[in-house]
């Protein structure tokens, strides 16, 4: 029995879990931000969370943490203009991931596969961090700002340690595969719905957002599927 099932097969446990996973994207959201001035939306590691509820606890799960924790954050973080629209894209993007994972679960996926997605994932992440997020950018640490310099050094550092964690997470456990596609579809979602909803409120300047929310995807992505497998023989 998976780690869903057994949480679903028990109201009080899928109750628990689903507060527990809402404090995860919460903290997640709010531990790291770093603000985006052309559309008044920030940055953040919150896809982690919203990926670790709905990878582990299903649709359920993933569409309550999801849509009330990254509002909840929004709302902490000065963002409440963007509640609503979070909670709606944020929840649906849990949904999604969830479903889909359990679904494509179903598919046996060869091991080349899977670790060359989780490899790509990282080498792209990296790439546009690289590229986008370099410099001294104003990072927000639990609402406390910091001027931090950004370098291309850091990202290089920071992806061989990925590169190798998410190798071996996915040589392990090759269906990690599934878990990818339903992120991508997930955070495909995601990226369109702030897309649309910042293109009404601020026009052009909306796309400035695409490559940072692409990025929040794929960093979200690394960082759970470095931490899943851990976390599902520690449950």
């Amino acid at each position: 029995m998976s780690l869903r099932d057994k949480i679903e097969a028990n109201q009080s446990v899928l109750i628990a879990y689903s507060a527990l996973m809402t404090a995860l994207v919460f903290i997640s959201t709010v531990v790291i931000s770093i603000s985006i001035p052309a559309t008044k939306g920030f940055f953040n590691i919150g896809e982690f969370g919203v990926y670790i509820a709905s990878l582990t606890g299903g649709p359920i799960v993933g569409l309550i943490a999801g849509g009330l924790g990254s509002a909840l954050a929004d709302v902490f973080l000065g963002y409440e203009y963007y509640a609503p629209i979070t909670f709606i894209v944020k929840g649906l993007e849990g949904l999604i991931v969830g479903y889909l994972a359990y679904a494509l679960r179903k598919i046996k996926f060869a091991k080349w596969i899977a670790v060359s997605a989780s490899i790509f994932t990282v080498i792209l992440a990296i790439s546009i961090g690289s590229s986008f997020v370099v410099g001294d950018v104003v990072v927000s640490i639990f609402s406390t700002e910091y001027t931090v310099s950004i370098s291309t050094l850091l990202w290089g550092a920071v992806g061989v340690i990925m590169l190798v964690i998410a190798f071996y997470a996915t040589y392990k456990r090759p269906d990690r595969t599934a878990d990818i596609i339903a992120v991508l579809i997930g955070g495909f979602e995601m990226i369109l719905g702030y897309f649309i909803a910042e293109y009404i409120l601020y026009g052009a300047a909306a796309y400035v957002e695409l490559f940072y929310n692409l990025f929040q995807v794929l960093i979200g992505m690394g960082l759970s599927i470095m931490v899943l497998y851990y976390i599902e023989r520690l449950v």
